[in-house]
């Protein structure tokens, strides 16, 4: 069960990564 929520916890955090990303390309936030 620790697996596999470490796991789940480093796919959220890859999805975060990604949607951050996206709306800073979208320039509807600012990189601190």
């Amino acid at each position: 069960m620790n697996h596999e929520a470490r796991y789940l916890s480093s796919s959220v955090r890859s999805d975060v990564e990604e949607f951050l990303k996206e709306l800073i390309n979208q320039g509807l936030v600012v990189e601190a």
